[in-house]
């Protein structure tokens, strides 16, 4: 499971850690859909200059794809662990980041067995789907899956599916498919809207009322992306209602969730606006922020959040990668890198990555595979 428990909340109004550059608080004005909805990918906006690829950064990503490809079983299902199509747990929101990974390696490579893997899985996820959008975690070998009736959050699994959605569309431009997937599109939104709070921002799921930084920048990403699958479908009404309200996330997170005094991102914050908060822990607290550096489009204070960060933790970036946490680390901080167009440092990040490339089949935490292709399309 990748939520926390929320331990010595802190009030909005206090502060700790170092980092403490004023910044002014960015006033978003209603309106402006139109644009909204024409900035909806992730790398709209940024100036980050794409670095030049080598062979052995294909490779990586070519071999991360086929690892993930190793780990979906025929009813469609990517699997966690490392037993592969064997596997035995499926956790839709990491098979949904794997998934928008074999996108980006069939962007990359072209070949189709990677979007037809990314098909089934997206036919598996909708085919599980609740009336209202919720998918649960699931059990057993192919055939005899059966639904553990629980699920670590309602906000994210719904945002990551909207985004493997779109990402799948990008790359192929498959207009057919993806109008058969609306009304699934639209079940994600509907499962959004059920735990989105007054602050706009998303709560985990009911019975975890607490809003994540890192669910909401999925979230966010996911209506955006939402927005734009109904914008190229024509369903204007629909394409509108998910602009605004990935606007209202965006500017929730900018109220609720940066944290001006510090400069950076909260943890997480409960209903009645107690925020946790802290920048020492890799997990939650520096994943957290570099998964909003990571998953947003690049910025002046998030480019200035990641310098300070990466100053502050070196040894964490340079020292040897000895497991699949230290891999997990190495790969945030690149993606950040990557995001914030700070090449050097993304490039030396990759080699880490690239020299323990044969730790790849003994991640058992699927989604990692597809951060992989991300970093390297």
């Amino acid at each position: 499971m990748r939520t926390w428990q929320i331990n010595e909340p802190v009030g909005i109004s206090q502060q700790s850690d170092p980092f403490r550059p004023r910044v002014a608080p960015m006033r978003v004005q209603a309106g402006l859909i139109a644009l909204g909805i024409l900035l909806l990918t992730f790398g709209a906006g940024t100036s980050c200059s794409q670095p030049l690829y080598t062979a052995r950064a294909r490779n990586l990503s070519v071999s991360a794809a086929n690892e993930i490809l190793r780990r979906q079983s025929s009813d469609g299902a990517i699997t966690m662990g490392t037993n592969g199509a064997d596997g035995t747990q499926v956790e839709p929101y990491f098979a949904n980041l794997a998934a928008i990974g074999l996108a980006d390696a069939f962007a990359l490579t072209h070949d189709n067995r990677y979007s037809s893997a990314v098909r089934r899985w997206i036919a598996w996820y909708e085919a599980h789907m609740s009336a209202t959008g919720v998918v649960d975690d699931y059990g057993g070998r192919s055939g005899a899956r059966v639904s553990l009736h629980t699920h670590d959050s309602v906000d994210s699994y719904a945002g990551t599916y909207l985004y493997a959605v779109l990402r799948e569309y990008d790359v192929t431009r498959d207009k057919g498919w993806l109008a058969a997937q609306f009304p699934y599109v639209k079940r994600a939104l509907l499962a959004i809207a059920s735990v989105t709070t007054r602050y706009g921002l998303t709560i985990a799921k009911p019975s975890y009322a607490i809003m994540y930084t890192m669910d909401n920048v999925e979230t966010m990403n996911g209506l955006r992306s939402a927005a734009k699958i109904a914008a190229v479908l024509g369903h204007k009404l629909v394409a509108r209602d998910a602009a605004v309200r990935a606007q209202k996330m965006q500017r929730g997170l900018r109220k609720y969730l940066w944290r001006s005094a510090e400069h950076a991102y909260a943890v997480a914050m409960a209903p009645n606006g107690v925020v946790t908060r802290g920048l020492s822990s890799w997990y939650p607290d520096i994943m957290a922020n570099l998964m909003a550096i990571a998953w947003q489009r690049q910025s002046k204070k998030r480019i200035q959040l990641f310098d300070r960060l990466y100053a502050a933790h070196l040894a964490m970036c340079t020292s040897p990668v000895t497991g699949q946490s230290r891999f997990e680390q190495v790969l945030w901080w690149a993606m950040a890198a990557k995001r914030c167009g700070q090449m050097t440092t993304y490039q030396q990040l990759l080699s880490k990555l690239e020299s323990n490339a044969g730790m790849l089949n003994k991640l058992s935490n699927t989604a990692l595979l597809g951060h992989v292709c991300r970093l390297t399309s």
